[in-house]
């Protein structure tokens, strides 16, 4: 079992950051619900993503290849 399961996450992929709650990870992909994708961060330290946009749907499957690093979002 990941230790980030079922938290929120940040996935800082090749191009873009998601945002939302870690669902699953397997070997190829990860799964997070309500996904956003973050355009601009703004401070780190904000209590806010400066512009997270929400994704059209409930779940968004990324492939586990073209991630640099993922954490838990404490904002």
């Amino acid at each position: 079992m990941h230790p980030l399961l079922g938290k929120i996450v940040a996935v800082m992929g090749a191009n873009y950051i998601y945002t939302g709650e870690l669902l699953s990870v397997t070997m190829d992909t990860v799964v997070i619900k309500d996904p956003r994708l973050i355009y601009e961060t703004g401070l780190w330290t904000d209590k806010q993503w400066k512009d997270a946009q929400k994704m059209p749907t409930d779940a968004m499957y990324i492939e586990r290849s073209g991630i640099e690093g993922m954490f838990e979002v404490k904002k």
